[in-house]
């Protein structure tokens, strides 16, 4: 009975185990920081709606309160 002892991989072997093992370390901890990031997404406390619909509505008023004043700077700037 002859005894075979496992001898370790070449280098050329070694290095590229190695980068496999590390590219699974990578692609394991993006998959589990993307899994805590979608969690993380779905229990923070976010606005409802109405709250967005009110901000865009007070967005859009101000921004038409500006161009008016604008446009009446103009007209008044034509006129002197």
């Amino acid at each position: 009975m002859e005894l075979r002892y496992l001898l370790p991989p070449p280098p050329a072997q070694r290095r590229g185990l190695f980068i496999c093992r590390l590219c699974t370390v990578i692609g394991l901890l993006l998959l589990i920081g993307g899994a805590v990031s979608i969690v993380v997404g779905y229990t923070w406390p976010h606005e409802g709606v109405e709250q967005s619909i009110y901000k865009i509505v007070i967005y859009e008023a101000l921004l038409q309160e500006t161009t008016v004043q604008l446009h009446h700077k103009a007209i008044l700037k034509e006129l002197m």
